[in-house]
């Protein structure tokens, strides 16, 4: 009866032993993890066990064409007119006559028709109504209008930052002259006239201007003309 007994104790005390040490087990293994989580150490899977879903890969390599930039860059086209200086333009007389007012670009002169002193930005070369009135030099017609005080006034680009100006030209010449023309020098592009508002009381003539750089210069500087017959100071 007593062997029984301590045969029962021993069971007893293995059962209670493996109990305890299940227990620190359990208590073991979730300390260890709860430290890892603190730690905020990764406890999945490591990435490359997972499947990659075929939506969600990398985009292919576009098939379409790229946009060309050689169509917004155009070659600079040489002009020949752009390097021309005014020294180096052949200029012959715009119309045949003698020079009635010459330019005073600086000195106020007397006007006959305004009975006034003032500036004179061309030459004025005396010429019948209707007589032609040709391009100074080679170039291109940039204007052609109606001045509300000079009258019908064609504009000539000879390049070079050179333009030409013929003022006081008759009605006709707005019809007959196109604007993008080419001309050489002696092509015709008017006739004079009589419809400058502020030379109406002089003799019929040409008024003529000549501009570099924008600026007025004397026409008589570049071109040989006719001596000035007459004053006309009052």
């Amino acid at each position: 009866m007593t062997k029984k007994k301590n045969t029962m104790k021993q069971v007893l005390s293995c059962v209670i032993l493996l109990l305890i040490a299940g227990a620190v087990f359990i208590a073991v293994s979730f300390g260890a993890g709860r430290r890892a989580g603190m730690r905020g150490e990764d406890t999945l899977p490591p990435l490359d066990t997972f499947e990659v879903p075929d939506d969600l890969t990398a985009p292919a390599e576009s098939e379409s064409t790229p946009v060309s930039t050689e169509a917004l860059h155009t070659e600079p086209r040489e002009s020949s007119a752009a390097s021309v200086t005014v020294d180096e333009i052949i200029f012959v007389i715009p119309c045949d006559g003698g020079v009635l007012s010459a330019a005073s670009l600086t000195v106020p002169v007397y006007s006959m028709t305004m009975n006034d002193h003032r500036t004179h930005t061309g030459v004025d070369i005396a010429a019948p109504v209707g007589s032609p009135v040709v391009s100074c030099a080679d170039g291109v017609v940039t204007g052609v209008f109606e001045d509300p005080m000079m009258g019908v006034t064609v504009e000539v680009d000879h390049g070079g930052e050179v333009t030409s100006v013929y003022k006081n030209l008759s009605p006709e010449t707005l019809s007959d002259v196109t604007v993008g023309v080419t001309v050489s020098a002696g092509d015709v592009i008017g006739a004079v006239g009589n419809t400058a508002l502020i030379e109406c009381e002089e003799e019929a003539h040409l008024h003529f201007e000549l501009k570099v750089n924008g600026e007025h210069v004397d026409p008589a500087e570049y071109i040989e003309m006719a001596s000035i017959s007459e004053s006309f100071e009052g």
